[in-house]
Formats: C-alpha cells, structure tokens, sequence
C-alpha cells in the first residue's frame, strides 16, 4: 500500500501518522534516529521520522520537495508504506514513488487512466545489487460507482 497524498493538504498529517505507527509496530529498524540527528547519513541510517524522500540529481538522498513540474499530478507523492519483508525494505519506506521519472510515468498514467499500469525496468532503491526489476501499481479506491442503474435490480 502506498498512500497518495499532497505537500499542500495531508503531508504533515500523514507524515506524523507514519512515524506514530511505526512507533505502534514497534519496529526499531523504522523509528531509530530522530530528523534532528545531524551526525545521521542518507540513507542507511534514514528512518521513518525524516519523513517523505526523494534522491537528488545526483542521487543523493534528500528530503522530498513534493513538487514534481514534469507531472501532470504536480503536487502528488506516493510514498513506499506498506512493504514485506521490512528486513530487507526498510531502504524504501518512506521514498516518494512519484519522484523519479519511471515510476512517476507508471503512476501518471494509473492515476489519469484509474487502470493498473507497470514501470519500465529500473533499480529498486532498496537493492544494493543491479538487477532488473519493474513495479505494478494497481489503483484501489475509497469508493464504487457502478456503471449500472441503481434503479435497476
């Protein structure tokens, strides 16, 4: 599950309700280190209370802006929440899917669309091996609207 959620409307609110509930999971892999420890390096040591990241022109990991001009979905980010095993993913909670130009395409258009759509083949940022992968994104709404009269049984 990856929540889509904006700078400008529920980024504070969503960013504080990941850091509680990991603090709920109680999973020190993911609530270590606080975004006030300047000593702390991106992103081995990075942890949910950084919040929402992206990576830099350069790669480097940097807190994400929630602006991305190349969109036609500006504003929105997509940040990796719900993802097993924890172990060996962790490097990837919190990254902004919609940061990076293949996922962000993948996610543009099943966001356009409303259909399931897949990414080029690219590097996942939790594998410190290259290898050949690709991620599907699948919509799941909030609510139904049948196509079919509701007056009809």
């Amino acid at each position: 599950f990856n929540p889509i959620i904006t700078q400008d409307v529920n980024r504070v609110g969503w960013e504080a309700h990941a850091v509680e509930s990991a603090w709920m999971l109680e999973d020190e892999r993911l609530v270590d280190g606080r975004a006030d420890d300047t000593d702390v390096e991106w992103p081995e040591d990075r942890t949910v209370s950084f919040g929402i990241y992206s990576r830099d022109l350069d790669g480097k990991v940097v807190y994400d802006p929630g602006y991305t001009p190349e969109s036609k979905f500006k504003n929105v980010m997509v940040p990796v929440w719900q993802i097993a095993p924890i172990e060996t993913n962790e490097k990837a909670v919190m990254f902004n899917l919609h940061s990076e130009a293949n996922r962000r395409q993948a996610l543009d258009h099943m966001m356009e669309h409303k259909v399931p759509a897949l990414t080029a083949i690219l590097q996942l940022v939790q594998d410190a091996d290259t290898r050949p992968s690709s991620i599907l994104f699948n919509p799941v709404f909030d609510t139904f609207h049948s196509s079919k009269n509701n007056n009809e049984d």
